[in-house]
């Protein structure tokens, strides 16, 4: 056994804990975007091309307005199926819906109750 091994498993060990105290992979990945970008950016102002540049699409992405439409479209029925549920709810239209939403609770007590489980109790398990 090395005599080191300790030192390297509390190296290990507390490398999350130092990883969330202090961020270091977060400055590390700013320190190096924020070099590439002055980099980029002085190497046009001297007439290069960037490497970054060359790697830029042709052409942007965009997103339709039909995708737009129809998630918005998607958003506006579930909206009004929950406005019009809830109204139905509140003016009692099904009585058993409208007791059922007034005390859930009451009512998975019942159901876990009226379930059938094995029994975790070690008596149960000899029989």
């Amino acid at each position: 056994m090395s005599s080191r091994q300790p030192i390297y498993y509390l190296g290990v060990s507390l490398l999350p804990f130092t990883e969330n105290v202090l961020q270091t992979v977060r400055w590390q990945l700013l320190t190096e975007y924020l070099a590439v970008a002055a980099l980029e950016y002085a190497g046009k102002n001297l007439g290069y091309k960037g490497v970054v540049s060359q790697m830029r699409p042709r052409r942007y992405y965009t997103i339709s307005r039909e995708n737009i439409e129809s998630i918005f479209e998607e958003i506006h029925d579930f909206l009004n199926f929950v406005v019009v549920e809830f109204q139905r709810v509140a003016f009692v239209e099904n009585l058993f819906t409208t007791v059922a939403v007034s005390f859930p609770s009451k009512w998975l007590e019942v159901e876990l109750l009226t379930s059938k489980r094995p029994s975790s109790h070690p008596s149960s398990a000899i029989s």
